[in-house]
């Protein structure tokens, strides 16, 4: 049985021939759905207030081990908690000190498409 996966476009664009909004679909939904779920801080939504990472705050920390770990173990928590779409199969978290911050490398299948999907994520300090 295929199953097709489908959420409204982040960006919020109209569907041209019905004017209806518009949908991301399969991977591409899967893809914004994970995005989304790593890049949404503890505490912002407001029904449930523990779902999300807490990559913001660690990006003020210094870059060592330590944080490249905690980081890798946030997201792995929320995939497995959140998003059972997904086959999680790699996380790596590489620190870029001088342009302060790191880049998450996510590497992942979707149960109902057997292909390696890749997902890649700068993430900045905001000063």
């Amino acid at each position: 049985m295929n199953t097709t996966y489908a959420d409204f476009s982040t960006a919020f664009l109209q569907n041209p021939l019905s004017g209806d909004l518009g949908l991301v679909v399969n991977e591409n939904a899967v893809r914004a759905s994970l995005k989304n779920l790593i890049l949404t801080n503890r505490y912002e939504r407001l029904l449930d207030p523990y779902i999300g990472t807490d990559l913001q705050a660690l990006l003020f920390e210094t870059p060592d081990s330590g944080v490249t770990k905690l980081m890798q173990e946030y997201i792995k928590t929320v995939v497995r908690n959140y998003e059972p779409r997904v086959n999680l199969i790699d996380v790596i978290c590489t620190p870029y000190p001088q342009q302060n911050g790191f880049t998450v490398v996510v590497k992942y299948s979707i149960s109902q498409f057997p292909a390696v999907q890749t997902l890649s994520i700068p993430l900045q300090r905001a000063r």
